[in-house]
């Protein structure tokens, strides 16, 4: 085979941080790969293959294990059958085979390798050369049906590369630098022709194959790191000759990758390239080896790539394993070009290119990624389940309370934050806040942001004092399930509080007021002060008003008899009760006396025929049954003196008053005065009335 030199250059130009970012686009779906894992013993993995080499139509998984373990599992090649029935991988070997010579850098591939439309395993062994083995239908030969010497082999894949429609064996292999090698399939008699060099003295080893000018032809590229500005190739094969054809690609910056992928759609395969600076960046193709300019997102530096669908959208992505232990998936998105990467966890899985690998592993058509575990000596690898239909991925929602114990009034800080263990991509969002207690029930109290790093905060105040629990949920997102926070509580103390009362006078006569001054403290709101009157055992509501904002409430009374007063708060939704002292109010009666009856008065004075007045009292309250006690004086000499009488206490009617007749013998020309007096009871201080005056003629 003839290699035609056309060389090409298409600068792509590479801005700013070298990359350009891409506008922003309609977004695809994200992609769903749930982690298992398969184990092959205690010796390091090195490679990985997903292809059916057990003859039912599904697709299997290839573990190669370099040395490490012991001899039963090293230098060994383990195979995983899919279950026909139930899709599923064995945790352990189904079966294996052994290369005809030990390694730690294995390099394995699936193809048709005889043209009987059996699957067959290639294992390239760098230094050695290329074992096959040749699938029976149901298996493999436990042994290599051939093996060719390549002794300069470093990188190796499968692919039809002339046309045929038979898959060839492409490798690189070391030279003044590498060399690009087919070894094409011989038809009908089968094995393999000798080596024809397809491109001498390229700068790296990596092979990528593609169609970059969708012609139904296999092309290729060379994957690794370039120096701007030399040029990595993109080799095109022409679909009737199959020769190939070198086109250059000028950059302006150095990349630690270059591979091809089909990342608009298209048909035709475009230049993806990883960026020495933290970007993946691609160029589309023009269809003729040549490329446009640049995008880019933002990635981390990777160790290994596959290229496929990883969303089920039937567009070609790329994953990236890196050396922090993620997996992270670049996918295509609406109108072409790679989204920002959705990460996956990989703690175990390390390696270059060949310890991973792409395929369906589960039979319902879409692929699975898997990647050996050399990073943590497990003896395996760890398989990235893509999930299909409704299946989602879990999540995890924290939340803390900045307190779990306040006072009622204060705030307490509520932070969280929504985490994926299983990996993904986690659209910003919302939360929400629940909160059930002694008040208000069950209720959403907050709706917060989700920030940039899925982080959340928000404050919030206990409405009452008791136990309240709080929780967050999250209402999950097409890949993700909901979330629900563990419940936190926090305990909400009542603050306490003090409450006075004083009286505007201690003594008061019967009928007038006085006014009830309640001072509450503790209290931040205006709350109703109830106020009792306290006669005996028998406590009576008389009023309730609200403090103002100062905590004082009054209230306005007249008492009719000897009693105690108290002021109650009853405490609020954060405030304890608190009850003030008893504060006593006397009540004093008032006696009133008049003369009634008479002929005459003048000047105040009641003029009676001689010798009989009448005097009419009575007592405010009203108390019938009551006793008066009448004194009488008479004026003599300029002097009032006391008037004996064998009778000087009254029984009051049952209307409260009484009228009685004076009857003072000898009384002519003689001014007297009288007056009453009630005596102390119990309910009411005694009290005496004014003098009155009378005389007779």
């Amino acid at each position: 085979m003839v290699m035609m030199r056309a060389k090409i250059v298409a600068c792509l130009a590479i801005l700013g941080a070298t990359l350009v970012a891409n506008p922003a686009r309609a977004t695809a779906a994200d992609p769903r790969f749930l982690a298992a894992s398969v184990q092959s013993g205690g010796s390091v993995p090195v490679a990985t293959a997903i292809g059916d080499v057990s003859g039912d139509g599904l697709r299997d998984l290839i573990v190669a294990n370099g040395s490490g373990g012991t001899s039963a599992t090293d230098d060994t090649v383990f195979v995983f059958e899919q279950d026909p029935t139930h899709h599923t991988l064995p945790s352990s070997p189904s079966f294996s085979v052994t290369p005809s010579a030990a390694s730690n850098h294995y390099k394995v591939d699936v193809g048709d390798l005889n043209g009987d439309a059996a699957g067959d395993l290639a294992v390239g062994i760098p230094g050695v050369g290329i074992d096959v083995f040749l699938g029976t239908g149901t298996d493999l030969p436990s042994s290599p049906d051939v093996t060719i010497g390549a002794p300069k082999l470093v990188d190796l894949a499968v692919g039809d590369l002339n046309g045929d429609h038979l898959d060839d064996l492409v490798s690189t292999e070391t030279a003044s630098s590498y060399d690009v090698v087919l070894r094409s399939q011989i038809p009908v008699l089968g094995g393999f022709t000798s080596a024809t060099v397809l491109a001498h003295n390229v700068p790296t080893s990596g092979l990528s194959l593609g169609d970059v000018n969708d012609d139904g032809a296999t092309d290729f590229a060379l994957d690794g790191p370039y120096d701007a500005p030399t040029a990595p190739a993109v080799y095109l094969q022409d679909a009737g000759l199959h020769t190939f054809a070198e086109h250059d690609v000028t950059l302006s910056t150095d990349v630690t990758r270059l591979f091809l992928a089909d990342v608009n759609h298209d048909g035709s395969s475009d230049v993806v390239a990883a960026e020495v600076g933290g970007t993946l960046g691609w160029a589309i193709g023009n269809g003729d080896g040549t490329f446009g300019t640049f995008s880019s997102v933002e990635a981390p530096q990777f160790s290994a790539k596959e290229v496929g669908d990883l969303n089920g959208d039937g567009h070609d992505d790329v994953a990236a394993l890196s050396a922090d232990g993620t997996l992270r998936l670049y996918v295509q998105q609406d109108g072409g070009g790679l989204g920002a990467p959705c990460s996956f966890p990989a703690p175990d899985a390390s390696g270059d290119d060949a310890a991973t690998s792409i395929g369906d592993l589960t039979g319902d058509g879409a692929a699975e990624i898997a990647a050996a575990e050399g990073g943590g000596d497990l003896g395996g690898a760890t398989v990235f389940r893509q999930l299909t239909g409704a299946q989602k991925l879990a999540t995890a929602l924290s939340l803390a309370p900045s307190a779990s114990s306040i006072l009622y009034g204060a705030t307490v800080t509520l932070t969280g934050a929504l985490t994926n263990p299983e990996g993904g991509c986690l659209r910003t969002g919302s939360v929400k806040i629940y909160r059930s207690g002694p008040v208000g029930g069950t209720a959403v109290v907050a709706t917060v942001p989700l920030a940039a790093d899925l982080t959340f905060t928000a404050d919030v105040t206990p409405p009452s004092g008791g136990t309240y629990t709080y929780r967050a949920t999250w209402a999950g997102d097409e890949t993700h399930v909901p979330a629900t926070s563990s419940n936190v509580e926090i305990d909400v103390a009542k603050t306490p509080t003090s409450l006075g009362l004083r009286t505007s006078s201690g003594t008061v006569v019967f009928g007038n007021s006085l006014t009830l001054t309640a001072t509450l403290h503790g209290v931040t709101n205006t709350p109703k002060v109830r106020f009792f009157r306290i006669i005996g055992a028998t406590k009576t509501l008389i009023g309730a008003v609200n403090v103002d904002a100062f905590g004082v409430a009054t209230l306005k009374v007249t008492p009719s008899r000897i009693g105690s007063y108290q002021a109650v708060f009853p405490g609020g939704a954060g405030t304890l009760p608190s009850t003030s002292p008893k504060r006593s109010v006397d009540v004093r009666v008032v006696v009133v006396g008049s003369m009634v009856r008479y002929v005459d008065r003048r000047s105040g004075t009641a003029t009676y025929n001689c010798c009989k007045a009448f005097y009419h009292f009575f007592v405010k309250p009203k108390i019938p049954g009551g006793t008066v006690r009448v004194a009488v004086q008479y004026l003599a000499g300029g002097t009032w003196h006391k008037l004996p009488s064998s009778v000087d206490t009254f029984t009051l009617g049952s209307d409260g008053t009484d009228t009685i007749f004076l009857h003072v013998a000898g009384g002519k020309g003689y001014t007297f005065r009288v007056r009453s007096y009630f005596a102390s009871d119990g309910a009411h201080l005694g009290a005496w009335s004014s003098y009155v005056r009378f005389r007779f003629h």
